[in-house]
């Protein structure tokens, strides 16, 4: 998985969430675009309750988009 995945789901328009899958079983959803940030090596994600998850790029398994809400 590479940041510019990430990004291109990030900057679609309209903005579709996507659950991200982790290589421990563990998925991630983001459900909406200022949730989360890319960075290098990985993508800070903002949780419910203001809790917030460095997530590695190297630990994604993959990404599928959700139905819009």
């Amino acid at each position: 998985m590479s940041p510019k995945d990430v990004e291109e789901l990030l900057g679609r328009e309209p903005f579709l969430p996507f659950r991200i899958f982790m290589a421990d079983g563990n998925t991630l959803d983001v459900t909406r675009r200022l949730s989360a940030a890319v960075g290098r090596n990985g993508v800070f994600l903002v949780l419910p309750d203001d809790r917030w998850k460095w997530i590695p790029l190297r630990h994604v398994t993959s990404i599928e988009t959700l139905q819009a809400a």
